[in-house]
């Protein structure tokens, strides 16, 4: 998943109740940036205790002095750190250290030393003091390069789209950002920041977006615009755009709500990901006594004739006869006759993984089917 933007708080008190957003609203958008200091490397370990499966968060550690806190750090499950050249060498040395999550941090005094062109990895720009004229900095960069963040002075919404447009991540201070733009109109639209970047095939400009919970299993595919995700990030519930209807809040009708846990895109921008809570019934009316599906991909058939494609795919792999014997059907052999059978020695590698695959709900009912009958 691309990462829009990286919202820094101060891990103190970014708890505390005040302008900008609040963690749950945090939450939304996954990825964090903080700074640490040495007085503070102890509340960085209870920190993350107490954030695991709420944030990945990136923290700068260039005022630390011990590469073994860095380490430590990364062994806790922070997702990335940032460090200086000279705290970069010594833990390029160090075993079993993930280099793709050490982030080279240089300011606008030591960059002239270092060759941030040549540098094959995840960079940060600190303190600097125009976003534009990082522009030729990013265009001598490779996509397989890494991300470039960046942390403007003073930096403004105007300022945050321009760093997007020339293809660096900003770092935007948690206080600065909202997410009802109309309440808090002095402050940066969070949602215009995540949205500024994803792209549209459609002629209707609407985004595609896969809807999941949390497991990774797919519940649905609907349409997001500017304003659904907008109003999603403002309620903290799944809301989308109708083709038909305009806005549309998931479960205002039903009751069976979605309470949004994320939303990011995909690393070409151009489908989005909500992550979500589902309430109530499930996802979909199915119109059959009022029972309700746990997505819009279940069908009440498909899982009540799932133990009979599972004896006609195993049979199917089964009847495939080896170079010099006779198949099943040349014996006599039925599908019964197999469905009774204790021996299932028989059975291909391959069925398993359509089972699993089925199990996941990675392919439909047709595709299953398919493949029965294409068996070799």
């Amino acid at each position: 998943m691309t990462i829009a933007f990286l919202p820094s708080i101060d891990i103190a008190d970014y708890t505390a109740e005040g302008a900008g957003l609040s963690p749950k609203q945090l939450s939304y958008f996954r990825n964090v940036y903080t700074v640490l200091t040495p007085s503070s490397i102890e509340d960085a370990f209870t920190y993350l205790q107490q954030t695991v499966g709420l944030y990945e968060t990136c923290f700068n550690v260039t005022a630390l002095g011990s590469s073994e806190d860095i380490v430590s750090l990364l062994d806790s499950g922070a997702a990335q750190v940032f460090v200086s050249q000279q705290q970069l060498q010594e833990l390029e040395k160090v075993d079993n250290v993930d280099q793709s999550r050490l982030v080279l941090s240089a300011d606008h005094k030591t960059a002239t030393s270092i060759d941030l062109g040549a540098q094959k990895r995840p960079l940060h720009l600190a303190k600097v003091e125009d976003a534009q004229a990082q522009q030729d900095l990013l265009s001598k960069r490779k996509e397989e390069d890494g991300p470039v963040y960046v942390t403007v002075d003073a930096l403004d919404g105007e300022s945050a789209m321009l760093l997007h447009t020339i293809g660096a991540i900003p770092i935007l201070p948690a206080r600065t950002l909202t997410v009802d733009a109309d309440a808090e109109p002095d402050l940066v639209s969070a949602a215009d920041v995540l949205m500024v970047n994803a792209k549209s095939d459609r002629p209707d400009g609407l985004y595609t977006t896969l809807v999941t919970d949390e497991r990774g299993i797919a519940l649905g595919l609907v349409y997001s615009n500017e304003e659904s995700v907008a109003e999603s990030l403002k309620t903290g519930r799944g809301v989308y755009w109708s083709r038909k209807r305009g806005l549309w809040r998931k479960g205002e009708t039903t009751g069976d709500i979605q309470e949004l846990v994320s939303v990011a895109y995909d690393c070409d921008a151009d489908c989005l990901n909500f992550t979500v809570r589902q309430k109530g019934r499930g996802w979909l009316l199915l119109n059959i006594e009022d029972r309700m599906s746990a997505d819009c991909f279940q069908d009440s058939v498909t899982w009540q004739q799932l133990h009979v494609l599972d004896l006609t795919v195993d049979f199917r792999s089964y009847s495939r006869p080896s170079k010099h014997e006779k198949s099943p059907h040349q014996k006599g052999h039925t599908l019964q006759d197999y469905s009774t059978t204790q021996n299932c020695s028989m059975r291909r590698s391959r069925r398993k993984l359509v089972n699993y695959a089925m199990r996941r709900r990675k392919i439909t009912l047709h595709s299953r089917l398919l493949m029965c009958f294409t068996l070799p």
